[in-house]
């Protein structure tokens, strides 16, 4: 393989297009790298300030949820206090009716006896006989 000055001198001079070619094209690869790298370095920075409102947004959530389970706990006892009073008024009411119906019974007797009291002196009033009971 004899070759020519002219020839190799010609291979060389495409081999170095070639090579200036691929260097275009690596220049190019690396400007949309950089490019890549400026939008991920932007989306940190996006994912960041998310991070950073998120957090805020669990504080915000986490105080407004303390707080309404204070309210809860408040409106409960509150609750169990009103149970609590029902119930002491329940259980008084029903002793006043058996109480009543204890002091209606007693009343019922007496008037039993008065009225047979009184028709035993009228019958002595009036000179009549004492009636019978059977």
């Amino acid at each position: 393989m004899n070759m020519d000055l002219e020839t190799i001198h010609g291979l060389l001079v495409k081999m170095g297009q070639r090579l200036d070619k691929i260097e275009e094209r690596l220049d190019k690869i690396e400007e949309r790298l950089d490019k890549m790298d400026e939008r991920f370095d932007k989306m940190d920075e996006r994912f960041d300030k998310m991070e950073r409102r998120f957090d805020g947004l669990e504080k915000v959530l986490e105080d407004n949820l303390n707080r309404m389970d204070a309210r809860f706990d408040d409106q409960a006892a509150r609750l169990d206090r009103h149970a609590a009073l029902w119930q002491t008024g329940r259980r008084w009411s029903n002793r006043m009716d058996q109480w009543a119906e204890k002091i209606d019974a007693a009343l019922e007797v007496k008037d039993k006896q008065i009225a047979d009291l009184t028709g035993r002196l009228e019958d002595l009033e009036h000179n009549r006989p004492p009636a019978t009971s059977s």
